[in-house]
């Protein structure tokens, strides 16, 4: 017989029957001195751990990813709405000044309507024109160099009565590179004679034409 059966055999006889598993619960706590409980516990200690310890940082809620996303689009939401504005604002204020292309446009419709004020509008006292086909009619001499407002004015009436009634200039291939201006034109007399210019160049600061150089004319 087995030392564990002899154990059996004296619970038994002393009115104490207990199981094999009673048994060995009983012998643990008399070879260790802890409660079951106790024993799991201990068992629980010195078990190797399952779980690894991890010391890296959680980053804060706003740097997470959705966080993140969130913040970027309503950046761009907020970029959009701000360049959107800009634009609007700046279409809804006049350019006062134009831009070159603007201004000679501006000098094309005036000389047009025969609106010599919205012409010389166009000038300053320090403009210059230069370059101008033979206007002996105007009593300004051959090719004269025009400077200040007074004599581009008197060109001007004088140019303007010898032109057709409706609309005597055409200009075509108007280009502007920076404040320099350059185009062609037709005009027309108003006695039907067609003349032919190419290669004005002009240039525009604020809104005025600084200096003119008149285009080489001949009829056609």
């Amino acid at each position: 017989m087995s030392r564990l059966d002899r154990m059996l055999s004296r619970l038994a006889e002393r009115g104490d029957p207990i199981g094999s598993d009673r048994l060995l619960e009983r012998l643990d706590q008399h070879l260790t001195g802890e409660s079951t409980p106790d024993v799991v516990a201990l068992n629980t200690r010195r078990s190797p751990m399952t779980t690894p310890i991890t010391t890296e940082r959680r980053a804060p809620w706003w740097k997470g990813p959705k966080v993140g996303l969130g913040l970027a689009a309503a950046t761009a939401v907020v970029v959009i709405a701000v360049i959107a504005i800009a634009s609007l604002t700046s279409s809804d204020e006049p350019d006062t000044a134009g831009s070159p292309s603007q201004t000679v446009a501006a000098y094309l419709a005036a000389y047009n309507a025969g609106d010599i004020d919205e012409v010389m509008a166009l000038f300053t006292d320090q403009s210059v024109i230069a370059n101008l086909p033979a206007l002996g009619r105007a009593g300004l001499g051959e090719n004269p160099v025009l400077t200040g407002l007074k004599a581009i004015r008197d060109f001007h009436v004088t140019d303007r009565a010898h032109a057709a009634g409706a609309d005597p200039y055409v200009f075509s291939n108007v280009d502007a590179v920076g404040n320099a201006v350059t185009w062609d034109h037709t005009w027309m007399s108003n006695e039907g004679l067609r003349g032919c210019g190419e290669g004005h160049e002009a240039i525009v600061e604020d809104g005025k034409i600084v200096s003119w150089t008149f285009a080489t004319v001949s009829f056609c």
